[in-house]
């Protein structure tokens, strides 16, 4: 890979910055890696469809944008931006980190669309293959906590940072939550193999995600 790195790096249009991340859907799967690729504004798609991008793309996922680009990108996916920052490695130019400025408003909104589209998943799934709950139950608390991590950057924009490792006690403090039982649902929810408790933990987990969904809606962020 690093030969086809350097080959890009020296190709005829270079970008300026070429880094390797860890895509925010591989959570549980810490090995998978994405390159993001930033090019100066004035480059246009046809420029970029270079031999050393095919061979590179063939491996791993690419995200190829002009810096003008990311930066409109970063009110629809704040999220995502911050997390490409947060596992972000340099292979070839600067960090991307002073492109990605995230407005707690725009921050705010994704993560209830989260919630909500994670909500509305859960209820149109687990009902629906109840064999299958113990997956479900396990994917959806990884994407949540992935979520409501940066729910305690919300209250002001100087805070808003890629957050390495969720704090349950400040973000259940924020949400009105009981922390013992969001301690214990995380935990049960990944070591429980009894398929009696999956029925009860489900419910109860049901119950949580639809009180955070309603909390968050409420926040008045600006």
């Amino acid at each position: 890979m690093d030969r086809w790195i350097n080959a890009l790096a020296n190709s005829v249009i270079p970008p300026e910055s070429i880094i390797t991340h860890q895509p925010l859907l591989s959570v549980h799967a810490p090995n998978h890696v994405g390159f993001c690729l930033i090019y100066p504004n004035h480059v246009t798609l046809p420029a970029l469809l270079s031999y050393p991008i095919n061979k590179i793309a063939r491996r791993a996922p690419v995200l190829i944008f002009t810096e003008s680009e990311l930066q409109g990108t970063v009110d629809c996916y704040p999220i995502e931006c911050l997390e490409m920052v947060r596992t972000e490695t340099v292979r070839f130019g600067s960090s991307i980190r002073p492109l990605i400025d995230v407005e707690p408003a725009d921050l705010r909104l994704e993560i209830e669309s989260n919630c909500r589209r994670n909500l509305i998943l859960l209820r149109q799934h687990a009902w629906r293959n109840p064999f299958g709950l113990a997956k479900i139950l396990r994917a959806s608390m990884g994407q949540l906590i992935q979520t409501i991590k940066y729910v305690p950057s919300l209250n002001h924009r100087a805070m808003i940072e890629p957050v390495e490792n969720a704090d349950l006690n400040l973000i259940a403090t924020i949400l009105e939550l009981d922390t013992e039982k969001l301690t214990r649902l995380s935990v049960l929810l990944f070591k429980l193999h009894n398929p009696s408790m999956w029925r009860q933990l489900a419910e109860e987990y049901l119950d949580l995600v639809t009180h955070v969904v309603a909390k968050i809606d409420s926040f008045n962020v600006s």
